[in-house]
């Protein structure tokens, strides 16, 4: 991806309302139509749970430039679970980001998260004239079906299952506290890890939650990843431990 500033990928906070009202507001007329589908604006309510998201059925990842109080959004990929198969998804980019490649960058950590957390269909409409987002989807292996009223296309991607790479192997009592800790805190960390290829990988980013699902405990850091706990090496200097069996 080309771009001409460096771009942070993390999971959205209800700290962001703020960000994503200026990102909305700054949006050009048809963005913003092609997002909503409508010509409406996005109401107070609408922002507020659109930061304040509820992790167990949902995941929102924003892409962001500038640090401080020079941060700005300049994306914004979400999906909203109503159940395992029904699962909605939405992605809309700053005007200035199109056709940079940001929108797969997004898209590809939001189809990451929804698999780990149990999606198993990613489905959202958008415009049957919206040629990139039509072309984003297809290269990510979405099926578009045009709608009777010809004006939406429905966009939909299965997510079988995947198995384990390997057993699990449950970390100790001891770090699981340590990563507990910086959970609660939301301190910024540094993270190592070995990746899905095996090779040593590092993060500085803030731990948002620690999860289990189907016998196996991940971690979601701000870079919009998860991690499960066993591909970590190290986390704020504890070095990773197994427990005893």
């Amino acid at each position: 991806m080309e771009t001409a500033a460096p771009v942070t990928f993390r999971s959205i906070r209800a700290s962001d309302l703020e960000l994503l009202r200026e990102f909305v507001r700054k949006l050009s007329r048809d963005t913003a139509y092609r997002r909503l589908l409508s010509g409406r604006t996005p109401s107070e309510e609408e922002l507020v749970r659109w930061t304040a998201i509820d992790p167990a059925r949902e995941a929102a990842v924003v892409a962001t430039t500038g640090r401080g109080p020079d941060e700005r959004l300049a994306g914004v990929a979400r999906y909203v679970m109503e159940s395992p198969d029904d699962t909605d998804f939405a992605i809309v980019l700053a005007d200035a980001w199109q056709r940079r490649g940001l929108g797969r960058a997004l898209l590809e950590r939001l189809v990451a998260m929804a698999r780990v957390h149990g999606v198993r269909r990613l489905s959202g409409l958008t415009l049957s004239t919206n040629i990139p987002m039509l072309s984003l989807a297809r290269a990510l292996g979405f099926r578009a079906r045009r709608q009777a009223d010809a004006f939406t296309t429905m966009l939909t991607l299965d997510l079988p299952g995947e198995a384990m790479p390997a057993a699990y192997h449950p970390v100790s009592c001891e770090f699981h506290d340590v990563l507990e800790a910086l959970a609660t805190t939301r301190r910024r960390t540094q993270i190592r890890f070995n990746g899905s290829d095996g090779l040593p990988q590092q993060r500085d980013a803030v731990i948002q939650d620690v999860f289990s699902r189907e016998g196996a405990e991940y971690i979601v850091i701000s870079s919009g990843e998860t991690l499960r706990l066993d591909q970590l090496v190290a986390v704020d200097g504890a070095q990773a431990a197994q427990a005893a069996r």
